[in-house]
């Protein structure tokens, strides 16, 4: 180990070691520093976007839904079962959803997934609205009165409407009647827009108080009815749904993961398909070695042969030098960790202030994770033993006799 360091140190940085050798070696080192820093700086981001994405998700919406049609629902005797068998929730709320069209003023339309919440939960969103970071709310004030509602910015935004603006909620069941009857028309009052960062739910999201608005003659064919769940521990759900799928096995059981699963679906995609480009760029870096050593091993071929004569086999021979490759590669590799992990933890700690307002959050945030940075570690150093053992292998069968012989 000591011998080929001191090997890696004479050939290749050395004021002795030739100077195409040195710059291409120089070359490596800096490259292979630079991809891992970066592979581990955009890791770290995408693991900040996704944890920032999901905690804004965990303090506005419900980590477990219990819901069935709602004609097969009591709400009060299924609040009441649920909030004895969670010993952990920390809030059981009634709830209800249908699914409505929009029109404004102008004659925009637009679908809504209507939600009905009491006024307390009312209270308890808009509130987590305010209190989180990131998440845009116009809400004067914190509860909502007669056929007032609430909708996201961006179905908002896609129908021209602004807070106070009175917009028309139809069933959409309602426009198939007959010719010359008009279906049920519900005038509310847009008292403010909210966003959750995700444009799946602020596209089409409108919260409704169900103790005073929407009159029970104005009902949707697809109206739910259920309860909504906020646990102590949102990520450990899984016995808690287990529970509630033994307890009303007729009713629809959703956690939060369920509720959001094309958009986390969505971010693993995104992370996987970034890393592996960025791993492609490690890789490609770390043919350079296959250069350094190549033009090593032309260079020095009488050293390797008198080391040859003095008794080191071949097999040693061709282990010292892929020892030297080695240490290359893991100088660039400890370089980049370094470099990386420092500027992850610096984003971290000081999350930087660079997006656009067109974006909800104008911060780039960032998580270090100890153990990508490990796996990133050995990543590298595999690839740079592919790339020095197996090329190596071809060029030392020479014979002692061989590499002394002049060309």
């Amino acid at each position: 180990m000591k011998f080929s360091l001191t090997l890696f140190w004479h050939y290749l940085f050395s004021r002795r070691s030739g100077s195409l050798v040195k710059v291409i070696a120089w070359i490596n080192l800096v490259g292979v520093s630079l991809s891992v820093a970066a592979l581990i700086l955009v890791t770290s981001v995408m693991n900040g976007f996704n944890v920032s994405i999901e905690n804004n998700l965990l303090d506005v919406q419900p980590h477990l839904l219990v819901q069935a049609p709602a004609e097969e629902v009591n709400l009060k005797e299924l609040t009441r079962k649920v909030s004895g068998a969670l010993k952990d929730a920390v809030r059981v709320s009634p709830f209800e959803s249908q699914d409505l069209v929009l029109r404004t003023i102008d004659g925009n339309f637009g679908g809504v997934i209507a939600r009905g919440l009491e006024a307390r939960s009312v209270e308890g969103f808009l509130k987590k609205m305010w209190s989180t970071p990131g998440l845009g709310t116009q809400i004067p004030a914190l509860e909502l009165g007669k056929n007032e509602v609430i909708l996201g910015v961006d179905l908002a935004r896609g129908l021209g409407v602004f807070e106070g603006d009175q917009v028309s909620l139809i069933a959409p069941e309602t426009l198939l009647l007959p010719a010359g009857e008009g279906p049920p028309v519900l005038k509310v009052t847009v008292k403010g827009l909210v966003s959750l960062q995700n444009s799946e739910i602020d596209g089409n999201l409108l919260i409704y108080d169900f103790e005073k608005s929407f009159p029970e003659r104005f009902r949707s064919a697809s109206l739910w009815r259920g309860v909504e769940i906020f646990l102590k521990d949102p990520h450990h759900f899984e016995g808690d749904e287990s529970l509630l799928k033994s307890l009303f096995p007729s009713y629809k059981v959703q956690s939060w993961r369920d509720l959001n699963g094309a958009l986390f679906f969505a971010l693993k995609l995104e992370r996987t398909v970034m890393t592996s480009f960025l791993a492609l760029a490690v890789l490609i870096v770390s043919f350079t070695l296959v250069t350094v050593l190549a033009l090593l091993v032309a260079q020095k071929r009488k050293d390797i042969g008198m080391m040859m004569v003095m008794g080191l086999s071949r097999r040693k021979t061709h282990w010292v030098f892929c020892a030297i490759g080695m240490w290359l590669a893991f100088a660039g590799t400890v370089i980049g960790l370094l470099v990386g992990s420092v500027a992850a933890v610096l984003m971290e700690i000081y999350p930087v202030n660079i997006l656009p307002d067109i974006y909800y959050d104008s911060r780039i945030p960032a998580v270090w994770s100890f153990h990508q940075t490990l796996l990133i570690f050995f990543f590298s150093l595999v690839l740079a033993f592919v790339g020095s053992y197996f090329p190596l292998k071809m060029w030392l069968k020479m014979t002692p006799t061989q590499a002394l012989r002049k060309d």
